[in-house]
């Protein structure tokens, strides 16, 4: 999480995180050569992260 998503959305509060946020995120993560696998691992924290917190 600190190596990937805090440097990217910063100290942004979560109710300002909107969907092209999260879309450049992940367009960065491809960009920046990371494995299919790595990028599955973090949409799945991430998407359990936002349905916590729903």
């Amino acid at each position: 999480m600190e190596k990937h998503i805090c440097p990217f959305f910063g100290d942004k509060y979560l109710s300002d995180v909107m969907t092209q946020d999260i879309k450049e995120f992940y367009a960065k993560l491809k960009r920046g050569g990371y494995a299919q696998k790595t990028i599955s691992s973090i949409h799945k924290f991430l998407s359990s992260f936002f349905q916590a917190t729903i």
